[in-house]
């Protein structure tokens, strides 16, 4: 799942046809974020189709939308019987970042996708992509672990390891 403001192409074209992978992008529409790219609709060919699901979003984007989206794609891998899960997690949506230039996330929202994700109780790698406004980084990660270490702990199903 790729949960910053890039349009993950190149992961999506790596698992397009996989009938083992699914690939999730929420993202700034290209018709304001990134022109040069094609449209990032749901996509895939054939069976796969169910496996790759597009999110582009308008500019400005809140964190209210931005967390119903995430919501209505963390509903779908729910429904996939996914069995772990990889983030590519970039900071470029946040509200004070000049290169994402459009979504318009503060670190409450950050805590509330880190603490949607991790109620998925499956095993969760991260790879931090991305974020310009160096100041702000520090505030913005922390926020997002907070919100992912909270929703650990609060699993029902306790799939994750006790924090100390």
């Amino acid at each position: 799942m790729d949960i910053d403001i890039h349009y993950g192409n190149g992961t999506h074209e790596i698992f397009c046809n996989s009938d083992n992978v699914i690939y999730m992008s929420l993202h700034g529409d290209p018709s304001w974020c990134y022109p040069f790219m094609r449209s990032a609709q749901s996509s895939g060919q054939g069976d796969h189709l169910i496996l790759s699901r597009n999110w582009p979003l308008p500019q400005r984007t809140s964190g209210a939308v931005y967390r119903e989206c995430l919501s209505n794609a963390l509903s779908h891998l729910q429904q996939c019987n996914c069995h772990s899960i990889v983030v590519s997690l970039g900071f470029d949506t946040i509200a004070q970042d000049h290169r994402g230039n459009g979504f318009q996330l503060e670190d409450e929202d950050l805590f509330e996708v880190g603490f949607s994700i991790a109620k998925l109780a499956l095993p969760i790698l991260i790879i931090q992509e991305g974020g310009y406004v160096i100041e702000r980084l520090e505030a913005a990660s922390e926020a997002f672990f907070r919100g992912l270490a909270k929703g650990a702990i609060t699993c029902p199903d306790k799939a994750y390891p006790p924090l100390d």
